[in-house]
This record gives C-alpha cells, structure tokens and sequence, in this order.
C-alpha cells in the first residue's frame, strides 16, 4: 500500500499564519494559476498533464515544506503539455509537481503516473485543514512500491472535496517524462487488465519464440540460431526490467544497484549480441573486411557509452541508450543495404526488423510526447511492443532463411568435393590398374624369354639324352620327361600370352560384354565342360572402364574356380545394369563350394574386392549341388 505518514506542522509564526491565511483565501478563491482539476461524476479519465505545475529540484534534497515555500513565491512553471516531457536529465535530478484537486463527483478516484524506472515516487496530499497526508512509492522499494499490480505507481485518491497534492519524482532512467492522469477506479481496473494482458501476451510469445529458436540451436547446433537465441534472452532481461517492472519488483527487489542499472546493462549487451547476430547472418566478414570493422567499432562505442553511465550522473541511462540504439540502426542498415544488394535475400528481412523495431519506438515516443494528441489507440500505447513482435518475427524468417541458404551451400561444397574425389580416385585406379598391367607384360615378356628359352635348351638335353641311350626302360622315362617338358613349355607361353593380353585396352577399345563374350566363346571352344551360358542386359556404356576392368576379372576368377573345383557340367554368366548398380550372377550345377575352398585365397580376394567396390556379395552354395555366387555394384561408388 505504500508507506503512509500524516505529516505534522510545527505551530507557526505570526508571519506564518498570515501566509497560511493568504494560501488558504487564494485556495478558496479559485485563483489556480491553471493548475487545477475538477472531477465530476462524468470524469472517468483525465490526462492532467497541462494543469500541472512542475519545479526542477537540482540539490535533490528539499523537503516538502520548502517546496510549499517555493510554491508560494509563485516559482513553479505550468508545464503546458498533456503528457510533460522535459527530455534527457541527469541522473540525480529531482522533479516536483503541483496541482489542486476539486473532488465534485462522488466516485473515487486512482491518480496514476504511469511511467516506470523511477527511484522514488513520493505524494504529498495537503488538505484544508492543513495536515499533509504521505504515501511513498518507487523501484527502490520494490513490491512495497506499488500499491496496485501495475508498471506504474498510482493509489487511491483521498476522497475530500479540495485538496492541493504535492509529487516528488526523481527518475533513475534521466528521463522526465511524467504521463499523469485521475482515473474513476473501475475505468483504471479495466485499463490496467487490458495493459496486463497485453505485456503477458507480448512477454509470451517473446518466451515462446525464444524456447523455439534455443531448441532449433540445440536441434541443428546451427550458429544463426544460437546467436539470435542469445540475443532474445538479453532482449527479455530489458523488457523485464522496464514494461511492467517485474525486475524491480520480483527479480533484482533489494538490490539497489541491479534495479538503477538493469535496464540500462541488458539494453547494452542485447546490443552487442544484435550487432554479433547481423554480422553473422549477413557475413560482414564475408562483404569486405571494412563492413567487419564498421561492426567491432560500433561494438567497442557501445561499450564505452555502456561505462559512462557507470562513472557519470550527468547524463541520463535513457539519453546513453538512444545514442547506442541510433549507432547500431546506422550500422545496421548500411550492412543489411550492402547485402541486400550482393543479393542476400535474408537480408531483406533484417532490414525490415530494425525498421520496425525504430519505428514502433518513434511512434510510442511521439505519443508520450503529445504528436498524437486526438487520437489514441491500441497500437499508439504499445508502439514499441508491436514494433518489437514483427521484429522477432523477421528475424527468425531472415534466420531460417540464412540456415537454409547455408547448408544449400554446404551440401553443393560437399557434393563438389564428392565429385573432386571420384575423379581423383578415378585417376588412381586407372593409373594402378595400367601399372597392373604393365607389370603383367614384363612377367609375360621374362617367362617368354627366360623361363621359355630354359625349357627348350632343357627339352634339347633331354633329346640328346634320348638318342644316345639304348635302354628300354630309361628311354620310356626321357620320353616322359620330354613331354612333361613340352606340357611346360606351352603352359608357360600360354601364360605369357595371357599376361601379355592388354585387358584394359580391349575393355576400353570394345567395351565389356564383347570381351566377355569373346572369354566364354574361348572357354566354349577349348574346353569339353563345363559349357558356359553368357548374357547382358542393360548397356555397359553406362560403366567406367575401372567397373568394367573389375568385372572383368571377377568374371575371370571365378571361371577358374568353376574349372578347379566345381565339377560342373553348365554354368552361366549374366550381368544387368541399370543406372544406379549393376548385378553379377554367377552359377553353376556342380558340387557346390568346399569348406576349404571358401576360406582359401581367391574367394578372400573376391570378398575384399567387394569391399573395396562398397559392392553386396551373395554366395549360396548346396552341398553336391547349385552354386551362386551374386555381387551388386553401386554405379556411382566406385566410378
């Protein structure tokens, strides 16, 4: 309820009395120096900013009787203004308003300064009878500092026909703005529940979106929303500390210093952390390295402006906080117009953020300050509280749309480097695979020539070995050994000439189902069985010849162990491509995959190699039976 005192006066003078009869027939006779208000039964809602009378107390400390003194040497100035504003003072400055109340309704009655961030709000009500009735209110307080649960300070009006009420003021914002008003008490009950809901709806959907873009940053670890994430937090702390003053009232009550600096700290910081977020989402570091520079300095001034405060009474919080917020609306705008026009469509959105937020400021200021006198609105009264929504709004659409951007750009990065990397294996592969052969035809050139060369002068021995014996027996075994010898000999030039076979080139110049046909065609003409079935379906133009290579020698290798181990009469061949993989089956109807033959070193290496390829191996087997082995090669995975 305030802290209430009826205020004593010591028996006065003769000179005092007289005075006092002087005041009092001044006060009867109606001569008010227009600062006077009359309520009537109509009066519901009264702005009596023009029929008050203000003194600017610079010492800060007269008391009440002194002001009453100087009221009385007619030194109050009318302040002319429906809602006063004096503008930027210093932090210490102390304000005195002065008017007269003549009560001729029988309603009661609420008198409302309706601006926050005040230290002490102390009102004096002096009745005729002279006894001064005190109610004291103000941040420093706290919950005891407001009779009603409003950001303002208001309490009842006595209910007596004429009085002369007395209001110390001394803000710690430095700004001498005092919207005072007379409300018929349930007209204010009802204009302070619409008051609260809007700044429970506003301080709502400010949480909400704040918890919304904290789970995104958590979600996606995406800096945008991280940043903006902090800077909605700070912008929360300044609107709590001024708004409905839940700050002085909840949060910081007690503490003096938190109460006189809290708006003023979170408007700063929340600065620092706008300006961060802009730099980021429209990449100033990215424009020029001049446009960074613009923001570490308009940074460091807002910092230095965030001190003054700190080491100086001369000038007001509200004064600094404007010179920082039109700093920053420059820089803003400047980074936001250079990056809208290197086609930064997010940037739109930032852009049109601190328009809004500037704007409702300006138009919630020009109210107070009497610009929009005949009209009064919804949106006139909390300007700054939609302006500060489409903000929100904005940014979070800028965001959103800088993210999206962002990792368009990082999966295009990725997928190019992707590409870079297939080539670069492409080049490897092709290059290890012409060494392969490379080597392979050296082999094939030291088997002809050494190995070759060798078993002919081995054979010759053997020959002449053969015509100089005359033993039966010995003959049949140098006859042995001479076909052993030239069994060898073929084989070794039959190597030689594989090796020598330019697989790679063949693939490369007919592509891989010709060489596969010609590969069976061979088998077929050579050998009694197994016979060999052959089919393709799809295009081999849609392999790279380091697939078509690795087929290849699939398709050799396990046409070799067909003739090792399978014992198979008929066996098939059958490749399809389609244009993500291809597939290789591979069968036969002979006695199936020994134990050790799974586990031996060319099922190891076509296993490996199906690992390599990133291929899926399939390898059923029946004991006497079918065999099938399958292998699907993704297209793009190993070109």
């Amino acid at each position: 309820m305030g802290n209430f005192h009826l205020l004593s006066i010591d028996k006065p003078s003769h000179l005092a009395k007289l005075k006092w009869v002087v005041w009092i027939a001044w006060f009867y006779c109606g001569n008010q120096l227009n600062a006077q208000v009359v309520l009537t039964n109509k009066s519901k809602q009264l702005s009596i900013g023009q029929q008050v009378v203000f003194w600017k107390d610079t010492s800060g400390s007269q008391t009440i009787n002194e002001i009453r003194l100087i009221d009385n040497e007619g030194r109050f100035g009318l302040s002319k203004q429906r809602i006063p504003n004096f503008g930027f003072i210093s932090s210490t400055s102390v304000y005195w308003a002065r008017f007269d109340v003549k009560n001729q309704s029988t309603q009661d009655y609420v008198l409302d300064l309706a601006f926050g961030n005040m230290t002490h709000v102390d009102f004096y009500f002096v009745k005729t009878d002279g006894s001064i009735e005190q109610h004291h209110l103000g941040d420093y307080l706290g919950k005891a500092g407001r009779v009603f649960n409003y950001y303002g300070y208001a309490l009842k009006l006595p209910a007596v026909p004429q009085q002369r009420v007395y209001i110390r003021i001394q803000p710690y914002s430095g700004q001498a703005l005092f919207p005072l008003a007379i409300w018929e008490n349930q007209t204010f009950y009802n204009a302070n529940q619409e008051l609260t809901l809007v700044w429970g709806g506003y301080l709502g959907i400010l949480i909400t979106v704040l918890i919304y873009h904290l789970v995104l940053s958590w979600r996606t670890r995406e800096k945008g929303f991280r940043l903006l994430s902090l800077y909605l937090l700070l912008y929360l702390g300044f609107e709590c500390s001024r708004g409905l003053g839940l700050g002085p009232r909840y949060l910081w009550d007690g503490y003096p210093n938190l109460i006189t600096y809290a708006a003023y700290f979170f408007s700063t910081i929340s600065l620092l952390a706008f300006l961060e977020f802009y730099a980021y989402v429209t990449r100033a570091a990215d424009q020029a390295r001049h446009y960074l520079i613009i923001v570490r300095i308009a940074q460091v001034c807002c910092i230095s402006l965030g001190l003054v405060a700190y080491f100086t009474t001369s000038i007001g919080q509200n004064q600094l906080m404007y010179y920082k917020a039109i700093l920053v609306g420059l820089c803003v705008i400047i980074i936001s117009i250079s990056a809208i026009w290197r086609g930064n469509r997010a940037a739109w959105c930032y852009l049109l953020a601190v328009i809004a937020i500037y704007s409702g400021t300006f138009v919630q200021s020009a109210h107070r300050a009497g610009a929009f006198e005949d009209w009064d609105s919804l949106f006139l009264r909390y300007a700054i509280n939609v302006g500060s929504l489409i903000e929100i709004m904005l940014l979070s659409l800028g965001v959103a749309e800088t993210v999206r951007l962002e990792r368009q750009k990082r999966r295009q990065a990725e997928a190019q480097t992707e590409l870079e990397i297939k080539a670069r294996t492409k080049i490897v592969e092709e290059a290890e695979v012409a060494a392969k052969q490379q080597e392979l035809k050296r082999m094939a050139i030291e088997l002809h020539n050494n190995m070759g060369n060798m078993l002919l002068m081995l054979r010759q021995s053997i020959s002449q070995m053969h015509q100089s014996t005359t033993d039966s027996q010995q003959l049949k075994e140098l006859g042995n050994m001479t076909e052993l010898a030239q069994r060898i000999y073929e084989w070794i030039r039959k190597l030689s000439h594989s090796y020598a076979y330019d697989t790679a080139s063949v693939l490369q110049a007919r592509g891989l189902n010709v060489a596969l046909k010609e590969l069976v065609t061979n088998q077929n003409r050579f050998a009694k069985a197994p016979h060999f079935l052959y089919s393709m379906q799809g295009s081999d133009l849609l392999l790279s010849e380091s697939i078509q290579y690795e087929l290849y020698n699939t398709c050799t290798e396990l046409i070799n162990n067909i003739l090792k181990h399978a014992q198979a009469t008929t066996a098939s061949i059958r490749i399809q491509v389609t244009d993500d993989e291809v597939i290789l089956v591979v069968t036969d109807n002979g006695v199936g995959i020994p134990k050790q033959v799974t586990e031996g070193l060319g099922m190891q290496q076509l296993r490996q190699r199906a690992q390599r390829l990133k291929a899926t191996l399939h390898i059923y087997s029946q004991e006497k039976g079918r065999c099938e082995i399958s292998m699907a090669l993704p297209i793009g995975g190993a070109s």
